[in-house]
């Protein structure tokens, strides 16, 4: 019995002396006796720390998977060589997780290292990001004992880019997230103008970018926050913003809303508005009433009127679409309908001289009456009452005056017209009484020097034979020449 307690106890301080041997603090004072690898001058120039990665490649990685850190090992290359490395002072008392050093030719590895030098220990520091943290090397001048000096969690830093920073409904927006450090993913919440959430997002660094769009318009706002693979987040402010452009109201009216055929129609789109901008333009199109366009047209300038005549008559639709300064162009419906008839009734007045063969007076003629437009711009039928005076002495026998009722035919052809028709006549002479009263067929030709809209104005000539004196045509005809006027 007292044997197997004497056993327990030798086996008990075997093990507490192999656990404090382990806990061990190693204490160095001084270097410089087993370097791992020596620095040209002592300064770890970039040409230097190339020379370290070409030179000792394979006796750092051994010494790393001694450490236990064969993981870090190509990262830790890498930094060396880019050269980047600082300079530091590592003070008396300051410990190091290990350091690699050689013995006759032999790599060790020693733990938990304390500087226990009366002064601070100059070294070159690298530090190497792999996994969410920050492992901190450091090479004491000039023996280039790789040594691990600490480990701490890295924070993230998160960068948030958007682009454009203004766009149309439905464009997209990229996200871009590409320049976030030590992060695995980006959580990314996107934030309306009251503050509440439209929409989040995950992005992982392996694919940096994101596009999103917008079926609103108003002022939208990014938030980020990266995290790393060991969960910790970043704490730097990460935010964006972007607008999405408010489209224009298109608001249109149309007068008259009924005219004839070459009368203006306006159409008149100035009420329009933009909520954040300024229209930049209204296209106008036209169709007809099997939806056929007819014509359009592009206003670029206030008041964004435009006023056209029509040669048809029927039903039309006018739409209009507005585009404001940034692009976007309306959605509303915004159109009109409008009606344009063919003008049936007129009005024709002519005057001028007529010969009156019968009694060889001249005299003074006036018209007017009813102009119905048959075929527009073609055939129109006049119906005309008037008289003639003579303007000057006339023979023994000759009429006081003459009664004209007349019903003319017209045919157009550009500025010309030829026309005929019959007509009565009735002359009063002198003493009072009626001649009798004749029938007579009409002939007649015009020209006209002025034509806009239903109104004409031309000269023309007519020639009258009385239909019961064809057998006398040369003692029973008149002749006239005038100004005449429709409309």
């Amino acid at each position: 019995m007292k044997k197997s307690k004497f056993l327990l106890l030798i086996l008990f301080l075997a093990v507490a002396l192999t656990l404090n041997t382990f806990a061990e603090t190693h204490v160095i004072k001084k270097l410089g006796r087993y370097p791992f690898c020596r620095c040209r001058g002592g300064i770890p120039t970039a040409e230097v720390m190339k020379e370290i990665v070409k030179t000792y490649a394979g006796d750092v990685k051994y010494g790393f998977d001694m450490a236990g850190y064969g993981d870090i090992y190509l990262a830790f290359l890498d930094q060396l060589d880019k050269g980047i490395f600082e300079e530091v002072a590592l003070a008396p008392g300051e410990k190091l997780m290990w350091m690699l050093y050689r013995v006759r030719g032999k790599i060790k590895v020693l733990e938990d290292v304390e500087w226990g030098g009366e002064k601070p220990l100059e070294a070159f520091s690298f530090k190497v990001i792999k996994d969410g943290r920050c492992f901190e090397f450091i090479m004491p001048k000039p023996c280039g004992n790789i040594s691990l000096y600490k480990i701490t969690e890295v924070v993230p830093i998160c960068d948030l880019k958007v682009s454009p920073a203004k766009v149309n409904i439905g464009e997209p927006v990229t996200v871009d997230v590409c320049k976030s450090e030590n992060a695995a993913t980006v959580e990314i919440n996107v934030l309306d103008e009251t503050g509440n959430k439209v929409q989040s997002k995950k992005i992982e660094m392996a694919d940096c970018k994101w596009q999103i769009s917008f079926d609103k318009p108003g002022k939208y706002t990014f938030e980020g926050v990266a995290v790393s693979v060991l969960e910790v987040r970043s704490t730097n402010p990460c935010k964006a913003e972007v607008t999405v452009n408010a489209p224009p109201v298109c608001e249109i009216t149309v007068s008259p809303t009924e005219a004839y055929i070459r009368k203006p129609f306006k159409f008149d789109a100035s009420a329009s508005s933009d909520p954040d901008g300024s229209i930049a333009s209204v296209t106008f199109v036209i169709t007809d009433e099997a939806g056929n366009e007819i014509d359009r047209n592009t206003v670029t300038s206030p008041p964004f009127v435009w006023e056209r005549t029509f040669e048809k008559p029927g039903v039309y639709k006018v739409n209009a679409v507005v585009k404001d300064d940034f692009g976007a162009v309306s959605v509303n419906e915004c159109s009109g309908t409008f009606t344009v008839k063919r003008k049936i009734l007129g009005f024709m007045a002519d005057a001028g001289w007529l010969r009156v063969k019968t009694c060889l007076g001249d005299y003074i003629f006036g018209r007017a009456g009813l102009n119905f437009h048959l075929v527009q711009d073609k055939l129109d039928a006049a119906i005309l009452i008037g008289g003639a005076f003579p303007f000057a002495q006339q023979p023994e026998g000759a009429f006081q005056s003459i009664l004209l009722v007349d019903g003319l035919l017209n045919y157009y052809s550009g500025a010309f017209s030829i026309g005929g028709g019959l007509g009565i006549s009735t002359g009063v002479k002198k003493s009072g009484w009626k001649d009798k009263t004749h029938v007579e067929f009409l002939i007649d030709t015009g020209f006209s020097f002025y034509q806009k809209d239903d109104l004409r104005a031309g000269l023309f000539a007519e020639g009258r034979l009385a239909l019961d004196k064809l057998g006398d045509i040369a003692g029973y005809h008149k002749f006239g020449l005038g100004f005449r006027l429709s409309f």
